[in-house]
């Protein structure tokens, strides 16, 4: 497939050995940034580096990782200003949300079980003090029920005034990708991804599907289930 507007650039792997604790210091940046703790409103190398040393890191080849991941290192060749996307699994498909519309990024967290609601939602869990339904994103798509595992995670996701947690199978990175995306196709993209679409980006041999956080808090299934939960 052709990408005209050119592939997402290249990231430096991870050594396995680090994965656990560079993605636990990216969820724990992600908090803080998302409270606001950016100096200055700017997410720059400079700015990333000072909250997760607040947070605790000391490793500079983490950090170094951290800044790669979330597309701020040399490698990555960030434009200033350029939107981000936070990439995920779902059912085996890469997919990617704007990162401004992730609020938290969450491991370990718990959930208490509802009585009567859709099968899709998991029940509710506590953000930041902020009470919000957890949506288990596989059934919600129609395709099969997510398995917890270490990797799983919960994505907090905000669209005016809409919000869900949506747990995925794993959060693999963060990267800018968005002059990438092609919005002019649908070509590659599984049934279920279509309703939430945003665009199509070919990374390499790897396809991730971007999709759009308000065609997905207020796609037809979710406005039909809070209606019905209103009633």
């Amino acid at each position: 497939m052709d990408t005209p507007r050119g592939q997402v650039p290249g990231l430096a792997p991870i050594p396995e050995s680090q994965r656990a604790q560079v993605f636990e210091l990216m969820r724990r940046t992600l908090a803080a940034i998302n409270r606001g703790q950016a100096p200055g409103g700017e997410l720059t190398p400079e700015t990333v580096e000072q909250i997760a040393r607040a947070e605790g890191a000391t490793d500079p080849e983490q950090i170094a990782a951290l800044l790669r991941l979330m597309g701020l290192g040399s490698e990555a060749a960030q434009a200033q200003g350029e939107p981000q996307h936070i990439i995920f699994d779902v059912a085996g498909v890469a997919c990617a949300l704007p990162s401004q519309a992730v609020q938290n990024v969450e491991r370990g967290f718990e959930i208490t079980p509802l009585p009567n609601v859709a099968p899709w939602v998991l029940g509710i869990t506590q953000l930041w003090g902020t009470i919000v339904s957890v949506v288990d994103f596989a059934a919600f798509a129609g395709i099969g029920f997510t398995n917890l595992t270490p990797r799983s995670r919960l994505l907090a996701v905000t669209a005016r005034d809409m919000q869900a947690g949506f747990l995925v199978d794993d959060v693999t990175e963060i990267r800018t990708m968005d002059a990438a995306i092609r919005r002019d196709t649908i070509d590659g993209a599984p049934e279920w991804t279509r309703p939430f679409l945003d665009g199509i980006v070919q990374d390499g041999s790897r396809l991730i599907i971007a999709l759009d956080p308000e065609k997905l808090l207020f796609s037809d299934r979710m406005q039909r289930y809070h209606a019905d939960d209103r009633t």
